[in-house]
């Protein structure tokens, strides 16, 4: 009797099998009702943009109307890791843009996985994510998260304007944050693994910048490119944009992170045009005017020089004795042009300078000997002076 049932249900299998082998139409719906349960396209909400809501979805906005639609619709759903989400027809080229529109314009969602793929059956289509953790261990990285960002929120409210608290949020990661080489580390490309974890590559630093300072009301966006690097040569690099007063910036924390100095804080790369980080970076995507200077750092600081006169001198002089009774370790100055700097540098090393401004902040006693230790970014034209004696 056992031996009739099997040979019945082969039998029955058979005869299904060879029936939708000739009905394509009848089994593409019968696997959408039994195994991805199809309805029809959700509701969605256009995700919340600009000032006031925490987000600027600079890549939403660059999609099709299409696009726009599945990205509203994968990001409603994807908190909860569906193993599929129906999205309107997709070509190749616009999921790629849709799925790269979710990841640049969300910091804070950690776990969708790096690839995806589009089934269609039956005439409806559906987003296939990966996902890096398990839908818990997400849920209860994000809360951390978020919390840990709530706390820096509140302390850079503090600050009364924009680029302070630019500045405060940009101190911070790079005074927290570790930087690694190694990219295929847990959480190093993202924002946990910046804020959270204390270690990051470049992916992680400007993921955890965009993040805060979103939520902060300062528009900021990722940029991508390739950096010349002085270990690696030509890689893949991220950084940011921000908006100040109207005005584009550039920001990469990454390089104002000197891996072999811990206790110090670079600003060759806080809030730059176009023309001064091109020396070092490439390829720049999106393709972004940055000209303004007003919030440069340098600008901003009265550290930056277009020569070498007595105002030079004097604004050396002082800044040195400024930053030495604050604490500060080091301090930087900028430079119009490679002509500026040499002279800069000239004055400074083999000039009195640096003994008179040492001398009149008490760093050295008159006519003492001192060693003066510097170091230089010549492709940013910046000069570092280390206050010891």
């Amino acid at each position: 009797m056992k031996k009739r049932s099997v040979a019945l249900v082969l039998t029955a299998v058979i005869i299904i099998s060879l029936y939708f082998a000739f009905n394509k139409g009848l089994f593409n719906a019968f696997f959408d009702v039994v195994f991805l349960n199809s309805s029809e396209l959700t509701q969605y909400a256009v995700p919340e943009s600009g000032k006031g809501t925490g987000f600027f979805r600079h890549s939403y906005e660059s999609l099709d109307e299409t696009g726009k639609q599945a990205y509203a619709l994968i990001l409603q759903s994807v908190k909860e890791h569906p193993q599929r989400i129906r999205i309107p027809k997709l070509n190749s080229e616009q999921l790629n843009a849709v799925f790269l529109a979710l990841s640049y314009d969300n910091p804070g969602m950690l776990c969708l996985g790096s690839d995806c793929r589009l089934i269609s059956r039956g005439g409806k289509h559906y987003f296939i994510p990966t996902y890096s953790e398990s839908v818990d261990i997400c849920k209860a990285r994000t809360l951390q998260l978020e919390e840990e960002v709530a706390k820096i929120k509140a302390q850079a409210l503090e600050y009364k304007g924009d680029y302070e608290k630019e500045k405060f949020v940009h101190d911070l990661i790079i005074r927290n944050c570790n930087y690694t080489y190694d990219t295929e580390k847990p959480n190093v490309n993202s924002a946990y693994g910046a804020i959270i974890q204390k270690e990051a590559a470049c992916e992680g630093y400007s993921r955890a910048f965009q993040l805060i300072l979103a939520k902060l009301d300062i528009d900021v966006r990722l940029v991508t490119g390739k950096a010349v690097d002085e270990i690696e040569g030509t890689v893949g690099h991220m950084w940011n944009m921000v908006v100040l007063d109207g005005d584009n910036y550039f920001v990469d924390l990454t390089w104002d992170d000197p891996v072999s100095q811990e206790s110090i804080i670079g600003y060759s790369y806080f809030n730059v045009t176009g023309d001064m980080i091109k020396a070092t970076h490439l390829q720049i995507q999106p393709q972004i005017e940055c000209v303004a200077v007003k919030h440069n750092y340098f600008v901003k600081e009265n550290r930056f020089f277009n020569d070498t006169d007595s105002y030079f001198e004097n604004r050396v002089k002082s800044a040195v004795g400024y930053a030495y009774s604050r604490g500060e370790k080091s301090i930087e100055f900028r430079f119009n042009s490679r002509a500026t700097y040499e002279a800069a540098k000239e004055k400074m090393i083999n000039g009195d300078l640096i003994r008179n401004a040492y001398e009149l902040c008490g760093l050295i006693k008159k006519n003492s000997g001192f060693t003066l230790n510097y170091s230089e970014n010549i492709s940013a034209l910046t000069f570092r002076l280390y206050l010891e004696a």
